[in-house]
């Protein structure tokens, strides 16, 4: 029953973000700073600093709400009624946007933005509550992360075309939510032994505090360190995929050979291909792969420092991200100096897994 609910919230992952980022490009932004310039669409339907702020509003509701959510899990041990109603309202949207045309209607294209961006708040912290509440190892929230990066990718490139056919297919996920068992007493096993080990399971602040550093500077040096090379619909297929990959093979790479030598092995390596391959489309693809190999380990680190705020850690988590892509956004520094913060970043994580107290809660059972 776990891999059939795991597989179901990694389906249900990539039709969201698929579905949320179709609503984003097709109706608000199409085109967006010309970022696929051979989508269909008119550019920049409500002006170009309108539309900036939109899609800002919508980055800030979709990641950084993610830890209230988070907390509200956490605190009422239920995740499964928010995982079902965030689908259902992404599905409606799009399917009646698609159906009657949001993108003259600013009333209608502002209500349905609001809607995806907090849904898809929702759904990420509830839907992960399930991958965590069964996840012992890292490659299990690899693959929930990963599939989300690759709908991104599709969603901005067929997101006209395919916004009616991805919200059957968030309603679809939510149906089959419910053969999976994804309902409160799921997760109630995990939390029971959390509060039977009370003084086992505090707050590991100080790895925590680099595990937030590092997930912020990855944020902040995934954007700085952009391609040099002409942006098509096919090349942000392309990356989207091989982020998704990196991701998947991040988790189970870190399970295989521990926490600090994944770290090591790929991290650096991506960041060089990153900054001084960009351009290259197949060294970049190659260093985005590596680069991403990191965030299933950060996570998988977050939820065992912060045990019994595992989802809020999640959210956390997820909120630091999306705060140092929008500040890249402002201003990218050098090359030298994207690749030094992305190992700052790295001795970051492996500061933190030295410093762990929480490390063997897993293995204790307690977790």
């Amino acid at each position: 029953m776990k891999k059939a609910r795991l597989a179901v919230c990694a389906a249900a992952h990539f039709c969201m973000d698929f579905a949320t980022i179709a609503y984003l490009y097709s109706v608000i932004a199409p085109q967006l700073y010309g970022a696929v310039p051979d989508a269909a669409g008119p550019p920049y339907v409500y002006g170009t600093a309108l539309t900036a702020a939109l899609v800002l509003a919508y980055d800030f509701c979709a990641f950084a709400l993610q830890p209230f959510f988070g907390a509200w899990a956490d605190q009422k041990n239920v995740a499964a009624p928010v995982l079902f109603a965030s689908l259902l309202i992404v599905a409606l949207v799009d399917i009646l946007a698609a159906a009657l045309d949001f993108t003259n209607v600013f009333a209608a294209a502002i209500a349905g933005l609001v809607l995806v961006s907090v849904a898809n708040a929702a759904f990420h912290v509830a839907a992960g509550a399930f991958v965590i509440a069964d996840a012992e190892r890292c490659a299990p929230l690899g693959i929930f992360v990963g599939t989300g990066a690759l709908g991104v990718a599709l969603g901005k490139v067929l997101s006209s075309a395919a916004a009616f056919y991805v919200g059957l297919g968030c309603l679809v996920c939510a149906v089959s939510f419910f053969f999976v068992k994804a309902k409160g007493d799921t997760m109630r096993p995990y939390y029971e032994k959390l509060r039977r080990e009370k003084v086992r399971t505090e707050a590991d602040v100080l790895p925590l505090v680099c595990l937030g550093v590092a997930v912020f500077l990855r944020g902040f040096c995934g954007t700085a360190a952009a391609g040099e090379f002409p942006s098509t619909s096919l090349t942000v297929v392309f990356l989207g995929a091989f982020a998704a990959c990196g991701k998947i093979m991040g988790g189970f790479w870190a399970d295989t050979v521990g926490i600090k030598a994944a770290i090591a092995s790929f991290l650096p390596l991506g960041a060089l291909l990153m900054c001084f391959g960009a351009q290259s489309v197949a060294l970049y693809a190659v260093g985005t792969l590596l680069f991403n190999t990191s965030m299933p380990v950060t996570l998988f680190m977050a939820i065992r420092a912060l045990p019994r705020w595992r989802n809020a850690a999640f959210g956390m988590l997820a909120a630091l991200l999306m705060a140092g892509s929008v500040l890249a956004m402002w201003g990218a520094p050098s090359g030298y100096i994207t690749l030094a913060l992305t190992f700052a970043g790295g001795a970051a994580i492996l500061f933190a897994e030295i410093k762990s107290k929480n490390k063997n809660l897993f293995a204790e059972g307690i977790l």
